[in-house]
C-alpha cells in the first residue's frame, strides 16, 4: 500500500512538472509570437518611415510611444525634403529670371552700342539718344544685379541688423514726401495720416528699404488720378503701419503669392512697374527680421498693406 501510494505521488509530481513545463512553454511560445508581430510590425513601420508620401504609421497600442516618436519623425523628413524641392525650385527660378531680366537690358544696350560704333555718319542729337538710352540700360542693368545679391543675402540670413531709436512718424512722413515728383507725374494725391512721436528701435536703412519699395510699388501700379494712404499709429506694444491704393483688377490668387521672389502683379514683366518681382520678397524679410509681421488683403479695387512692428 505503501508503494503504491508512493507511485501515485511520483505520478502526480511528474504530471504537475509536465503541466507547469508545458504552462510555461505555451506562455513562452505565445511571448514569442507576439514578440513576432511586433517585430514585424516594426519592419512594416520601418518600410512607411522611408515611403516619400504621408501615410502615418499605425502600431499596437503598447507601442503607442514608439508610434508617436516615428511618425513625428517621418513628418520632419518630409517638411525637410519638401523645403529642399522648395530651395532647389527657388535656385532655378533665379537663374531663369536672372537671365531673363538681365538679358533685356543688355540686348538694348548692345544694339545701341553697335550703332554708335558701326555708323559713323549718325547725327549728333542721335549720337548723344543713342548713348542716353544704352546709359539709362546700364542702370537698369546695374539695379537688378544690387536686388539679385540683396536677396540672395536675406536667403543666406547673411543681414545683421544695426538697430537704433528713431522717430518713425518723421522718418515715414519725410519719405513718402520724397516721392512727390512720382505722385505728380500720375496725378496721385498721398495722403497721410501718421500719429506724431512713434519711436521704435529699428535698423534705420533697412525700414527705409521697406517704405521705399511699398510706396513706389504703390505708384508704379496705381491707376491715374487716385490716391495713396498711409497712415501709422501705436496700438499697446506695436505700431501698426497701412499704406493702401487703388489699382487695377488684381487676381486674388495671385495675391496670395505677392510675398514670393519673382511674384509680379503684372502679366508681362516688363520695366514699368518695377523690378525682378523682388522688393516685396525684401521688404517682408526685413520685417520679419525685426520681429514683425506685414500682410495683405484686396477690397474691390483697393490694396491694402499691413506692417505691424514691435515697439
Amino acid at each position: 500500500m505503501y508503494l503504491f501510494a508512493q507511485s501515485i505521488k511520483r505520478n502526480l509530481l511528474t504530471i504537475f512538472i509536465s503541466l507547469v513545463a508545458l504552462d510555461i512553454i505555451i506562455i513562452f511560445w505565445l511571448r514569442y509570437r507576439e514578440s513576432l508581430q511586433y517585430i514585424e510590425k516594426m519592419l512594416e513601420a520601418g518600410k512607411i518611415l522611408v515611403q516619400d508620401n504621408d501615410t502615418l504609421i499605425n502600431l499596437p497600442h503598447e507601442l503607442k510611444e514608439i508610434e508617436d516618436q516615428m511618425n513625428q519623425i517621418k513628418k520632419d523628413s518630409l517638411k525637410n525634403k519638401i523645403a529642399i524641392r522648395q530651395a532647389e525650385k527657388q535656385k532655378n527660378d533665379l537663374l531663369l529670371y536672372l537671365a531673363h531680366d538681365l538679358k533685356t537690358p543688355l540686348t538694348s544696350i548692345i544694339g545701341y552700342l553697335d550703332l554708335l560704333n558701326n555708323q559713323p555718319n549718325l547725327l549728333p542729337e542721335e549720337k548723344r539718344t543713342y548713348a542716353k538710352i544704352a546709359y539709362d540700360k546700364t542702370i537698369r542693368l546695374e539695379e537688378l544685379i544690387e536686388e539679385f545679391f540683396v536677396i540672395a543675402k536675406y536667403n543666406l540670413s547673411d543681414i545683421e541688423l544695426e538697430k537704433k531709436s528713431v522717430n518713425l512718424s518723421i522718418m515715414l512722413a519725410q519719405i513718402a514726401y520724397e516721392f512727390m515728383p512720382m505722385y505728380r507725374e500720375k496725378n496721385i494725391e498721398c495722403v497721410t495720416n501718421i500719429e506724431d512721436n512713434l519711436n521704435v528701435s529699428i535698423d534705420v536703412n533697412q525700414f527705409e528699404r521697406v517704405f521705399d519699395n511699398l510706396i513706389r510699388n504703390a505708384i508704379n501700379y496705381s491707376i491715374n488720378d487716385s490716391s495713396i494712404n498711409i497712415s501709422a499709429k501705436k496700438e499697446t506694444n506695436y505700431i501698426i503701419i497701412k499704406l493702401s491704393n487703388t489699382v487695377d483688377l488684381i487676381d486674388k490668387n495671385k495675391l496670395k503669392h505677392i510675398f514670393e521672389p519673382f511674384v509680379r502683379l503684372d502679366k508681362s514683366r516688363n520695366s514699368r512697374t518695377g523690378g525682378a518681382g523682388l522688393g516685396l520678397t525684401i521688404t517682408k524679410k526685413i520685417i520679419e527680421l525685426h520681429g514683425g509681421t506685414i500682410d495683405v488683403d484686396l477690397d474691390n479695387n483697393l490694396i491694402y498693406f499691413t506692417i505691424k512692428i514691435p515697439m
